[in-house]
Order: C-alpha cells, then sequence, then structure tokens
C-alpha cells in the first residue's frame, strides 16, 4: 500500500511513465475481481454520495481542473450521477472490460476534446479513493483500498491507451492539432427563437482538418460569472467546407430545476461576431457510414437534430444512393431550426422522406410546409415509413426523448445493434404506483417526456421521503383508485408506523373516507400489503436490464425524466400475471401469506392503535384563550378535537374552560362576517347600478372574436351595431392595478390619436370606459397588416404563402408586391410619417406589424402606444422604443436626445424588407443588431458620424466592417429607389432625410397617391 501511495503523488512525467509499466505487467487478480464486486451494494447506495464528496474536494484541492469540469453539470448532480453510474458499471463488468468498450470509446472521445492527460488520472484516483473510503467508513479496509487501486489504474489504462491512440491520428490528420486551437466568431446565424449557429474560423488562418458529420467540438469561453474558462461540447452542424467548423447553440433559460446554461448564455449574448474562443479539434464516435448503401432513419428531438442535419447533407451531396427518413419533433416553427434548409433537401431528393412533429402547434403553422403530424412522434403509427429492412438507426436529443424512442423501435422489432444514439445533455397490480422523489417543484413534462400512464402519482419532498403533507396525497391516490374496484363499503389499508399516518389531516380523511387501517411494526407492512417494498427484489433486476441497455448506449447518467421510462418498462416486465403465479414475487406480498399465520407471530392489532402521545406540558397547565381569528378558532378547535378524543389523559374542567372561551370567540367572528355582509351587500348593489349604465353604452358593440393580442391588450373584431353594423376594431386595455388608473401607454395613444387625422393613419373611432377594469378603444377596421401581408406572397415572390384572412377584398388578393405596390405603400408610409412629425409626433415604433392594410389597398399607420410629442429644444427621453430590427443606431449606442430620424431610419429598413421580403438587420440582442448594422454599411467613424463615439456604448474596440450592401437590394430597386434608401440609413441623424423631403423624392416622380 504504501508503494501504492507514493505513485498516488505522480503527477506527472517519467515517476507516472514507470507506474504505468509497473502496472501493465501486473493484472488484477481474481481475488481482487471478488473484492470489487463485493462492492457494488455500496456503490449502488451511495454512488453518488461518493462522486459528489470526490467532485467537491478534488476542485477545492486542484482548482486548475475547474477549465475542464462544466460547473453547471456540478450544480445540477449530473457530473457526480455520471462518474457514479460508471464506477458502478464497470465494477459490475470488471471480468468483462469488452462490454465497457462502447463507454470508453464514448467518454474518451470526450476527454480527448477537452485534452485530459495521462498525469491527470492518478489526481482523480486518489481523490476517488478518498472519496470511498470517507462515505464507507469502517465497510472499507486495506484490501478493498488494494483491490479498488487496482481497478481503477486498469481502467485508466484502457481510456489513457483509447485517448493517446486519438491524439496521435488528430495529429496525423492533415490541418488537426490537439489540446486547444484560437478561432474567432465569424457569423452568428439566427435559425430559431432559441438556437444561433456560430461560424467558426482559425484565428491563425491555417489549414481546418476534415472530420464524420456527427462528430462535435469543445468550445471555450470566459464565463463572467465565475471568473474562469468554460468548456462545452457542440455537435458540428454542417459538412466539412475547408473554410470554418458551424456549431449549432441552443441558449438554456434557468428553469425551476436547473441553472442557465453559463456557455451558451455567453455565446448569444455576451460574444459578438469578431470575438475569439478556444476550440477543440472534431471528436465522437456518433458517426455516419457514408459509404453504406442501407437506408437509414434519423429521429432527432429539439436541438438534437443539428449533427443529423451534418449527416443528411453529407448523404444528399456525396453518398451513395440510399433510402432516408429524417424524423424531427419540435414544438412549432418558432423553435424549429433550419427548417428551410429542411424542406429544400426534402424538394430536390426524392430519396428524402420528412415527418416533422410539432406538440404545440401555433396559428402561423402550415400543415404540409412546415410540418407533417401534430402531437408527439408515435413511430407505431408510421411503421410502415420507417422501419425498413436492414437500415440503422441514429438518435438525437434529450435523454428521456432517445429512451422512449429507442424502446419504440424494439418494441416493433428493430434490433439494438442497429440504433445509434447520442445525448444532447448529458399491469400486474390493482393501484398504479405512486413515485416520491427529491425536489421541490412538479414539472408536467415528466409526463410528457417520459411517456408514464397519466394515472400514476409523483410527489417531491426535500429529502425524498415521505412527509405528512406526500402521506396524504398518497391516502387520496389510494382512495381514487380502490374506490370503483372495492365491491364492499370498507377498504382495508396496510400501514406501518410513519409519523405521516398519524397525522390529523390523515385520520380524518381514512375515517371519513370508509377505509380501515392496519398498523403493522416498522418495516414489516410488506408482510401484509399486496404491493410493497418486497417487490423490490424482481423490480431491481428489471431495472437494472434497463440502466444496461443505456449504459450499452453510453449513457451514464440518469436524470428523472430517464429513471421513470426506465422504471416503467421495468414495472411491465417485472410484475407480471406469470411471475405471480409463477411464484417469482411470492413472499414479496403480491401472492399474500396467510393472514392468521402472520398475525400469529406479531404483535399487531386489526384496529387502528392509538398513537403515542407526544411529549408536552401537562394538559392541566393549558389555558386556553379566546380566539381572535379564524386561523386560532381552527387551530384551537383541532386541539379541543383531540384532547376531547383522549379525555383519559385530559382534565374535563379545562375542557369546558375551553369550549367557553371557543364559543365566545366564534361568537364575535360571527357578528364581525354578518358585519361585513351587511357592507358586501350595499357595495354590490352599488356596483351593479353603475354597471347597468356602463353596458348600456358598451351594448352598441358585438365581439365577433379575437384578432390578436399585444402589449396593453387584446384587439377583437367587433359589429357597430348604432352605425348600421359596420365592422370596427376593438382594443381591450385591462386595468389592473386598483389606484393606478389607464396606462401611460394608452392614455398617451388616446391623445395622440385624437390629434390625428390623415387617410394614412388609422382612426380612432371611440372610447369607452366600462366596468372599472375595462377600457374599449373602437378603431376602424382594416384586413391586415404589412408583415402578415407579405407572409401571404407565393413562395416564389419571398413570401410563405400564407392565405389572406376570411373576407379579404379581391381586390388585396391580387394586389401582390411588384415595383408599383412597394412604391406606393412606401409614399402613404412616408406620408403618414410627414403628418405625424409635422404635428410634432414621434411614433417610435414603426414596423411592418404596425402599418395595417385597408381593402383598397392603402397603408395606414397605426400603434401609436410609443409615441410622444416633441419640442425644441430637444430633452431626454427613453432609448428603449422601436422593435429590434427597425431601431436607430443612435438608440442602440444609447441616445438619450433623439428627433425625427429614429422613424425615419424604421422608414428605411421597412423600404428595405418590403423590396427583399426580409428583414434587413435582423439582430437577436442589441449588440448583434449593431454588428448586423456596421457589416452592412461599414463601421462609423467620426469623419462619417460626427460624435459617434461620445456615446455611451459606443465601443472603440468594434471590429472594423467596410460597406457592403445586400446584392438583393440592389436587384430589386432602381437607381433613385437606392438612392432614398441611402438617405434614410444615413448615420448621422442630422443628415438623415426627413419625412417631407422623402416624399419628394424622385423615386415617386409620377406617382399619384
Amino acid at each position: 500500500m504504501l508503494a501504492r501511495t507514493i505513485i498516488w503523488r505522480a503527477r506527472r512525467g517519467a515517476l507516472y511513465q514507470v507506474h504505468r509499466r509497473a502496472y501493465a505487467s501486473t493484472a488484477l487478480i481474481p481475488e481482487q475481481i471478488k473484492v470489487v464486486q463485493s462492492t457494488i451494494p455500496a456503490l449502488e447506495k451511495h454512488g453518488l454520495e461518493i462522486t459528489t464528496l470526490f467532485y467537491r474536494q478534488l476542485l477545492n484541492k486542484h482548482p486548475e481542473l475547474k477549465n475542464i469540469f462544466n460547473t453547471a453539470h456540478q450544480d445540477t448532480g449530473e457530473q457526480p450521477a455520471a462518474l457514479a453510474h460508471a464506477v458502478w458499471a464497470y465494477a459490475a463488468n470488471i471480468e468483462n472490460p469488452e462490454a465497457m468498450k462502447a463507454a470508453i470509446s464514448r467518454i474518451g472521445h470526450k476527454h480527448a476534446s477537452l485534452g485530459v492527460t495521462a498525469d491527470q488520472y492518478p489526481i482523480v484516483g486518489q481523490g476517488l479513493l478518498s472519496a470511498i473510503k470517507q462515505i464507507l467508513g469502517d465497510e472499507v479496509n486495506s484490501r478493498v483500498l488494494d483491490a479498488w487501486d487496482a481497478a481503477y489504474y486498469q481502467l485508466a489504462e484502457y481510456f489513457i491507451t483509447f485517448e493517446e491512440g486519438l491524439y496521435r491520428e488528430a495529429m496525423a490528420t492533415p490541418g488537426g492539432w490537439n489540446g486547444w486551437r484560437k478561432f474567432f466568431i465569424s457569423d452568428k446565424v439566427r435559425e430559431s427563437e432559441e438556437i444561433i449557429s456560430f461560424h467558426l474560423m482559425p484565428a491563425d488562418k491555417g489549414a481546418l482538418p476534415s472530420y464524420k458529420p456527427g462528430q462535435f467540438v469543445s468550445i471555450r469561453c470566459f464565463v463572467p460569472e465565475l471568473g474562469t474558462y468554460q468548456p462545452r461540447q457542440y455537435s458540428l452542424s454542417d459538412v466539412p467546407n475547408g473554410k470554418y467548423f458551424q456549431i449549432s447553440v441552443k441558449r438554456e433559460f434557468a428553469s425551476d430545476i436547473k441553472p442557465a446554461g453559463r456557455v451558451s448564455n455567453v455565446l448569444h449574448e455576451l460574444l459578438p461576431e469578431g470575438s475569439e474562443v478556444d476550440i477543440s479539434m472534431p471528436f465522437g464516435d456518433f458517426v455516419l457510414d457514408i459509404n453504406a448503401i442501407t437506408p437509414v432513419v434519423f429521429i432527432s428531438g429539439g436541438v438534437g437534430l443539428t449533427p443529423m442535419m451534418a449527416m443528411l447533407k453529407k448523404i444528399t451531396q456525396e453518398g451513395k444512393p440510399r433510402k432516408v427518413v429524417f424524423i424531427h419533433a419540435a414544438r412549432n416553427s418558432r423553435v424549429h431550426a433550419m427548417k428551410d434548409t429542411l424542406i429544400e433537401i426534402v424538394r430536390d431528393h426524392p430519396e428524402v422522406t420528412r415527418l416533422v412533429y410539432y406538440e404545440q402547434v401555433e396559428e402561423d403553422d402550415i400543415l404540409g410546409l412546415d410540418y407533417d403530424h401534430e402531437g408527439r412522434v408515435d413511430l407505431a403509427e408510421v411503421k410502415h415509413k420507417v422501419i425498413l429492412p436492414e437500415a440503422n438507426y441514429y438518435i438525437c436529443g434529450p435523454q428521456a426523448f432517445m429512451n422512449s424512442q429507442s424502446k419504440a423501435l424494439r418494441d416493433l422489432g428493430v434490433d439494438e445493434k442497429h440504433i445509434r444514439m447520442e445525448a444532447i445533455n448529458a399491469e400486474g397490480q390493482a393501484i398504479p404506483p405512486f413515485i416520491i422523489g427529491t425536489g421541490q417543484y412538479h414539472l408536467a413534462n415528466w409526463y410528457r417526456e417520459s411517456s408514464l400512464p397519466g394515472d400514476w402519482a409523483i410527489a417531491t419532498s426535500p429529502n425524498g421521503w415521505t412527509d405528512n403533507e406526500t402521506g396524504l396525497e398518497w391516502l387520496k391516490h389510494f382512495d381514487r383508485c380502490t374506490t370503483k374496484q372495492s365491491k364492499n363499503r370498507y377498504r382495508l389499508l396496510i400501514l406501518d408506523r410513519h409519523e405521516s399516518h398519524h397525522s390529523v389531516d390523515f385520520e380524518r380523511y381514512y375515517k371519513a373516507n370508509k377505509i380501515i387501517t392496519l398498523c403493522m411494526p416498522p418495516h414489516l407492512s410488506h408482510l401484509l400489503q399486496p404491493l410493497d417494498v418486497g417487490c423490490f427484489g424482481p423490480l431491481k433486476k428489471a431495472y437494472g436490464r434497463e440502466v444496461e441497455h443505456l449504459i450499452r448506449c453510453s449513457l451514464t447518467h440518469v436524470s428523472k425524466t430517464d429513471f421513470f421510462p426506465a422504471f416503467y418498462a421495468a414495472h411491465q416486465a417485472a410484475i407480471t400475471e406469470s411471475n405471480i403465479r409463477g411464484g417469482g414475487l411470492r413472499g414479496s406480498g403480491l401472492v399474500p401469506l396467510d393472514l392468521e399465520s402472520v398475525i400469529s407471530k406479531l404483535d399487531v392489532q386489526l384496529r387502528t392503535p392509538t398513537p403515542i402521545e407526544e411529549e408536552a406540558s401537562l394538559p392541566d397547565l393549558w389555558v386556553p384563550k379566546t380566539p381572535k381569528t379564524v386561523l386560532e378558532a381552527t387551530s384551537q378547535s383541532e386541539y379541543l378535537e383531540r384532547r376531547i378524543r383522549r379525555h383519559q389523559d385530559s382534565s374535563p374542567a379545562s375542557n369546558v374552560n375551553a369550549l367557553k372561551s371557543f364559543s365566545k370567540g366564534t361568537k364575535a367572528i360571527m357578528h364581525q362576517i354578518a358585519l361585513l355582509k351587511s357592507e358586501n351587500q350595499i357595495l354590490r348593489q352599488a356596483n351593479e347600478t353603475l354597471s347597468k349604465r356602463r353596458r348600456a353604452k358598451k351594448s352598441r358593440l358585438r365581439n365577433r372574436g379575437k384578432m390578436t393580442v399585444g402589449a396593453c391588450g387584446a384587439i377583437f373584431k367587433a359589429s357597430d351595431l348604432a352605425n348600421g353594423g359596420r365592422i370596427v376594431a376593438l382594443k381591450k386595455i385591462h386595468l389592473e392595478a386598483e389606484g393606478e388608473g389607464v396606462p401611460s401607454t394608452s392614455i398617451r395613444e388616446i391623445s395622440l390619436l385624437k390629434e390625428l387625422q390623415h387617410p394614412n393613419i388609422l382612426r380612432l373611432l371611440n372610447i369607452i370606459h366600462a366596468d372599472y377594469h375595462k377600457l374599449y378603444l373602437v378603431f376602424e377596421f382594416l384586413d391586415i397588416d404589412l408583415k402578415r401581408y407579405m407572409e401571404t406572397l407565393p413562395v416564389s415572390d419571398g413570401g410563405r404563402g400564407k392565405v389572406l384572412p376570411e373576407g379579404s377584398s379581391a381586390y388585396l388578393m391580387q394586389l401582390g408586391m411588384n415595383d408599383t405596390v412597394v412604391r406606393k405603400f412606401m409614399y402613404q408610409l412616408c406620408a403618414g410619417v410627414n403628418y405625424c412629425h409635422s404635428h410634432r409626433i414621434l411614433h417610435r415604433d414603426l414596423k411592418p406589424a404596425n402599418l395595417l392594410i385597408d381593402k383598397e389597398g392603402n397603408l395606414k399607420l397605426a400603434d401609436f402606444g410609443l409615441a410622444r410629442a416633441f419640442g425644441v429644444p430637444l430633452r431626454p427621453y427613453t432609448h428603449d422604443v422601436v422593435t429590434l430590427w427597425y431601431r436607430a443606431p443612435e438608440l442602440l449606442l444609447g441616445a438619450k436626445q433623439y428627433s425625427t430620424g429614429v422613424d425615419m431610419w424604421s422608414v428605411g429598413c421597412i423600404f428595405a424588407e418590403m423590396c427583399v421580403r426580409k428583414p434587413l438587420f435582423p439582430g437577436d440582442s442589441e449588440i448583434d443588431e449593431i454588428f448586423k448594422i456596421f457589416r452592412t454599411l461599414g463601421t462609423p467613424t467620426e469623419d462619417v458620424w460626427p460624435g459617434v463615439t461620445s456615446y455611451r456604448d459606443f465601443k472603440s474596440s468594434f471590429p472594423k466592417w467596410q460597406r457592403n450592401y445586400d446584392q438583393a437590394l440592389c436587384n430589386n430597386l432602381n437607381k433613385a429607389g437606392l438612392e432614398l434608401l441611402d438617405m434614410t440609413l444615413i448615420y448621422n441623424p442630422a443628415g438623415r432625410i426627413s419625412a417631407k423631403q422623402a416624399c419628394n423624392h424622385p423615386y415617386f416622380e409620377g406617382f399619384v397617391a
């Protein structure tokens, strides 16, 4: 042991190499193997405690390793749990190392991407053995430590040998390297609301290696929150191109059960284009055989489609002809990344079949274009398309998703050897199970993601044990599940002496619902109960088989959403009729033993025993007080009830006094309630009188359905009965905060719209205030807004092919979006803005969604909620106005004083969007918006924009881009149009064209409004 202690301290260099050579010649002896196997039960029970302590002590002692371990996985417990499963799996397969081959490959590739070296293994080994000794205590003697010492170094040797091979292969690959290499972010491409693709180019401008689709890289960046660098692994989401790597990153927000993804949030929010990051060589064994000709089925969920898209592109570009089925699950089109790319591939390659499932379809989602099925992926329903001869199946996504899809494939007869998985994150009984887990929150997605039966119950408690609240919920679960099955009025429930079985609420409930309880001594209820802890033996074996399947798939961490489907599968396999009848569960309680025989050996009573009275002060010393609140009265009533029920331990005199006090307090409370009822009746009558008056005003309008929902309230389509039934738009504003009155945005909108009367500005027809908390603004009704109108254009014309709203005019249906229409809309937009500016009003929220089109094809400005009057001299305003994509650069850089130029910048952005059918600057954050503007128009300087460097948010370190207009703009606009666009997008607000000047621009020459 002393020699090995010296070896533990060998961190690097020659001493460690000597140790490796010594160990290579010393294999595990049979006695050591048996010792390791004997510790498997202890590892099952205490594995998570051991690894949690190990990581805490390791990172405290060796802080330099924090750059290797992802702290978010430490916070959630994923990494300790993964290590615990890996150690347990190794012990279980120590006589058959071949069974660990897949896991060693998967973990080894991850180690190589993080740059793990051979001299770090002794550090880990020393910490792991120390943690085992601390947790297991006296159970671990020198013999056990020696056996695990040898076992660990055998495992370390497997990993070191494998990883050294990966490092040699990396260096032999043209353009390859080991360790970290500096890259910079050359582009950020928004794929969906949650996912951004990053183009990563080497800072040294050297060659890039090729890689296999499905492989990943580690990215390392500085996390300000932690003050250190953090790594994260992301799949490469495009085929090799020799210029840049592409990764697609989902922004992980914080939830009730896990913290926010630190690296993903830094990448999304803090690292603009041009930023440097560290990147590893591509690694990973979840790869595609590009030369195969057998069918391939890709099944992905959420961000799991990123490696699948790389594989799909590789097949369609370079692979041999083969049948491909691409199945993807997403919530809706807003979060469906790379949707358009997938549509193009399916359109151009008839051998590719697409099956896209949306679980939460939205109004804008189009069946057949955006998605193919509504709901969750059901492989059995489409098995004729999915189950193909000799097909290989690739599954990628959250572990719960992969587990359910893998099980579905196995149920459909697919051999396990044809199923490959890659994690992105890392009925025999009468009563459905009631599962209690450690936690604070109950999540609905546990059922959805784990495919649990709806009648299973899940509860949480701080330590995973039953408390009074969960005990009562369990009793209610028993009641619900047995009421219909019971033929008699009474049901027997067998309990142990858990304290939750004696709570007041528990006793009250079982008596009220005709449940007879039989209380057994502690931990012996399984001798009589139909299904209790005694069934865990067969159940654990079945669950162990499920865990082994996960390990074979290289999934080394089981979270709640992984446990539930695995437990359900084990439950189905273990609790069967054949097991019960064949005696497999006899003695566990599933086949009850002879009742009289059991009772004769135990000191039990066939009634609920009286709970032992809790130690307290003497009953005679209790002095009741008159309750003054409902809570005090309820508490005293319950306590008095318990004392009377146990009258032999209580003084009758004190009970009588308590009843007198309780009666006095109850009378006082009832008197107060009577007064409150009287006052409430008076207020109700007054309120009804006012409501009748307001309903009389409101009755002139008839609701015809909701159109949309805005920041201040919902907008409805309505009929104005007082004006011949004309159609109007009814904007409903909730006045929720009592005493705060009408929101400032609504007051501003009302006052400005009353002042503005122009053909190109939406008319406010009336204002109705009703029912205290409701304000209605009555507007003229227009068919559609410009944003939705552009979406109705044919796909060939840059639109999405959507249909116009029901009732749209025939003229609007054939209007289209040619040059004449663009010029008309642009002129009417400038005319409306000019009228606002001439009345000293800034709109401050111009965007296609706030520009409405009537049935004659005329455009009008709407939604003046952010508008405000301005004067001379200018005074400070808030800079947090205008939707991001249409926000002027002076606002993005923090200007407090601004004028009409902010509206004209928005006009220019809308003009460009009408020409090319897509936003000009679609940034996903303020810094991304700034950089998108700079990349197109060039980074501004003092020569171009005097005073720009004095803005609060301008940084001298901004990348220096040259002007680079989108060629599509040049193709869709004539010379005069390009000139007008340039004049609206001038950096210097003082030099930006005014709305009045724009109306007189040569672009509109010959145009009749």
